[in-house]
């Protein structure tokens, strides 16, 4: 009886694991086969299932994510309402709980990594440095306050702050410089990462955010002036002037090109840009407008220089302005402007020295072209100076080589000889300096399209 009651209820599914079986089989795309182990099978059905709930899960929380930087990008952009209702429904829409209504905004530009880990040709370079950023600034914030950390653009990060109740617009403040220096700090002993801050004012609400983060933008733009791997407080920038004297434009386009004209040794190129940067009353309480005004005129006053001094030439192989409108900080464009001025004094000071040997070159061909054994070895030794440095100064000076002038005397001589002479082929080829007839005959036509004879018959017919 036992035997065919156990028969029966087992037909009838009344087993659990065969119930667990079936309703795998049913419910899920597994299929159980029946040379196996039930409890294996069933192991490893839920194993898989907890790996695809795992990664859902991962999923859900990646688009929570990019829901909530795309919710703070369109509060940094000034795309949410201002309506105090939607205001805290947004935030809580999102999983973020305000700490207060009170915001600043930390806006970080990455300047340079000098880690092999953080190479810039690295592909993992964006999500590495968010991720490191975003841990770095977010750890620090949570000391005090709270902060959610945008990647907005290449390279450049924006840090929302969210105070807590209770505290002064000086303290907060003062708390946003601390973060910035600390992150600043951290960043670069730890990762080798050199950042910029622009730290913003403090405003209150979520449609604010968008205020605050346009004084960092702002703000970053004096980057220009207090150079890369600083901090730039906005209510530092928000008492500068227009400190430019525009009449000083004229008077130091003047003392450039007297320097530049002049060629001693000093001043230094240094000692010009400080003194026109003073005349134009640049200073650290210049505004923004007031470095471009400065920088443009200087760049204009370059391009006058390179006009009236004749070094067109040496603007296109160096690129002088291209160097300055690339200037990322005011000390960059102080450093190369008096490089600039260095090199055009140096390249005046060696064409007057040309120019002189140039004209003893020229002086000793015209005194000695009738000596065939006469060569640049030759014009260089008797002038004290390297052959090859001279060939080479003259080229420049003279716009043709040393050499083929030395011919174009010997040809200039040579139709005088054979015009008003009765020098016979031979005789004007040894009375300028050719060692052979044949030699002659063949320079001359070369130069001249026709034969020293056909020259004669042309000129006396």
């Amino acid at each position: 009886f036992s035997f065919f009651t156990a028969f029966g209820l087992a037909k009838q599914n009344y087993s659990p694991i065969t119930s667990i079986m079936g309703t795998i089989s049913n419910k899920t795309k597994y299929v159980y086969d029946r040379r196996n182990n039930e409890m294996e099978f069933i192991n490893r059905v839920l194993e898989n299932f907890m790996e695809e709930v795992h990664h859902l899960n991962d999923q859900l929380g990646t688009q929570a994510d990019h829901l909530r930087r795309d919710f703070l990008l369109h509060a940094l952009q000034g795309n949410c309402s201002s309506n105090k209702q939607f205001h805290d429904d947004a935030f809580l829409q999102h999983h973020i709980t305000l700490l207060s209504d009170e915001f600043g905004v930390l806006l970080i530009q990455v300047e340079e990594t000098d880690k092999p880990s953080l190479s810039f040709t690295n592909e993992e370079k964006p999500s590495l440095l968010s991720f490191i950023l975003t841990n770095v600034s977010q750890e620090l914030c949570a000391s005090m306050h709270q902060g959610f950390l945008i990647n907005i653009a290449p390279l450049q990060y924006a840090c929302i702050v969210n105070f807590n109740n209770g505290r002064t617009e000086e303290k907060n403040l003062s708390d946003m410089y601390s973060i910035a220096k600390q992150c600043a700090g951290f960043i670069r002993l730890q990762f080798g990462i050199h950042a910029t801050f622009s730290i913003s004012g403090i405003h209150s609400g979520l449609s604010e955010i968008h205020s605050a983060y346009t004084e960092a933008v702002h703000g970053m733009k004096y980057r220009f002036l207090y150079g890369k791997n600083s901090i730039i407080p906005y209510t530092e920038i928000t008492g500068k002037t227009f400190c430019y004297d525009s009449s000083s434009y004229s008077k130091s386009a003047q003392i450039l090109l007297e320097y530049v004209k002049k060629g001693n040794s000093a001043p230094t190129g240094a000692d010009m840009v400080r003194k026109i940067v003073a005349l134009a009353n640049i200073n650290e309480n210049s505004c923004l407008e007031a470095l471009d005004c400065f920088r443009y005129d200087t760049i204009s006053t370059i391009n006058k220089i390179i006009h009236e001094t004749g070094t067109k030439r040496l603007e296109e192989d160096n690129k002088f302005v291209e160097q300055l409108l690339k200037t990322e900080t005011f000390y960059d464009f102080q450093i190369i402007l008096a490089n600039i001025l260095h090199t055009l004094r140096e390249h005046g000071q060696k064409a007057k020295e040309g120019n002189t040997i140039c004209d003893k070159a020229e002086y000793y061909i015209q005194q000695n072209y009738m000596d065939p054994n006469i060569n640049n070895a030759t014009i260089g030794n008797s002038l004290s100076i390297s052959p090859s440095y001279l060939s080479r100064m003259f080229k420049e000076q003279k716009g043709i080589a040393l050499l083929d002038y030395l011919y174009k005397i010997r040809i200039q001589k040579a139709k005088e000889f054979l015009y008003g002479s009765s020098h016979t082929i031979e005789e004007t080829a040894i009375k300028t300096g050719f060692l052979s007839s044949s030699t002659f005959i063949k320079t001359f036509k070369k130069s001249e399209g026709i034969t020293p004879g056909a020259y004669r018959k042309l000129k006396q017919s």
